[in-house]
């Protein structure tokens, strides 16, 4: 009710009250609705920028292995040979005792003379089961690789070897691509703030390893497995403390445990790439 002067200030004081009643849900629910939104937005850019990062990684990865020149004959260029003379020398030998043998050997005799070397196409650094990470298992894991391409011109004349080298650096955790070789040098920033990348190795798809160590297992790898897990530094996750696991292998239990605190959002990203030839003579 009101004067002739108007509303007392005890009125007025109870209708601010009651407004704020009325409008706090509506606040809530609109500040709720801007974060949803922005996290959305956040996670698709997240997912769009992943699939280009695996879509990269597929076309270098898959023309990794032996490339065959015009004349049939392989460049040794092309692969990781540990010792490139003692390789031809123990291949001569091997070819010269096949043609004295009585009878001869039969053709592709000396083809595995190869897996007395590193004969693959890609070269590696594991860093799962590192010194850092087993003390600080708390850590992100960053693997590099190695993989050496022959290319050929439209014309299927034989250019020359690129290497290309993905590998995590700085303090803004980039994913970075240099390449090198016939086609230059250049250096591709792929994405920034990468907690995790992480590369798997198979025969047969059946078994996977971390380290193929053995240079007979290496050279006989024919499936890499890519793994990058990206964080977005906005502060748009609903819970903390979450943890990625890197290997969905269910018989490893790696996985990357993620202390912050500031609730990130995180996306993990994974392709299986053929790499045929890669140590085997076509």
């Amino acid at each position: 009710m009101t004067n002739k002067k108007g509303m007392t200030l005890v009125e007025v004081l109870v209708y601010i009250v009651l407004a704020g009643f009325l409008l706090a849900p509506v606040i809530m629910l609109m500040q709720n609705s801007s974060v949803t939104m922005a996290r959305d937005a956040v996670n698709s850019g997240m997912k769009m920028s992943g699939r280009e990062i695996l879509n990269i990684i597929y076309d270098d990865l898959k023309n990794t292995g032996y490339k065959l020149k015009p004349d049939f004959t392989v460049d040794s260029a092309a692969f990781y040979l540990t010792d490139k003379a003692a390789f031809h020398t123990a291949d001569s030998t091997c070819k010269a005792q096949a043609l004295a043998a009585n009878p001869p050997k039969p053709d592709g005799y000396c083809d595995s003379v190869i897996f007395d070397f590193d004969g693959s196409s890609f070269n590696y650094a594991n860093k799962i089961g590192g010194g850092n990470n087993a003390s600080s298992p708390n850590k992100p894991y960053f693997d590099s690789l190695r993989v050496k391409m022959g290319k050929l011109s439209s014309t299927g004349a034989w250019v020359g070897v690129d290497t290309i080298w993905y590998h995590v650096r700085g303090n803004d955790q980039r994913l970075t691509r240099d390449i090198s070789g016939i086609s230059g040098t250049r250096t591709d920033v792929l994405a920034k703030n990468v907690k995790s990348l992480k590369f798997r190795y198979s025969a047969d798809l059946d078994e996977w390893v971390d380290a193929p160590d053995a240079v007979q297992e290496k050279a006989s790898i024919q499936y890499i497995k890519a793994i990058v897990v990206l964080m977005d530094p906005k502060k748009l996750s609903p819970v903390n403390n979450q943890v990625i696991t890197v290997i969905d292998d269910p018989d490893s239990t790696v996985s990357v445990t993620l202390p912050d605190t500031g609730k990130f959002l995180y996306e993990r990203f994974e392709i299986v790439v053929p790499i045929p030839n890669n140590g085997l003579l076509p």
